[in-house]
């Protein structure tokens, strides 16, 4: 194959990528740290202090991120109300607890 025809091709895979990843409703952590430009250890510590809205897959560890809620989690400037990420915490429990129950 052609040279030139090779790096095209490999630019439309990029981009094709790039905008499927766009697209996505729920991330991984690989995804939200590509998307924030943190650390996967900054979202994990973020994780850990209540610091960022995620929820857990039910029966696993996995971490899930709502596109949606980190692009208002950005304009709100993060979580600092302590009242508020006990509420979140408590509410991603009980929706956990659901998701087992009913899942």
């Amino acid at each position: 194959m052609d040279k030139e025809v090779e790096n095209i091709l490999k630019s439309i895979l990029r981009e094709i990528r790039f905008l499927r990843k766009q697209n996505q409703v729920w991330m991984g952590i690989e995804d939200l740290s590509d998307y924030i430009g943190l650390k996967t250890s900054t979202i994990y510590q973020y994780v850990n202090q209540q610091r960022i809205p995620f929820r857990k897959i039910p029966g696993s560890s996995r971490l899930i991120f709502s596109r949606e809620q980190i692009d208002e989690w950005i304009e709100g400037g993060g979580y600092s109300d302590p009242a508020l990420s006990n509420a979140r915490k408590e509410a991603n429990r009980i929706w956990g607890d659901i998701q087992e129950r009913h899942g």
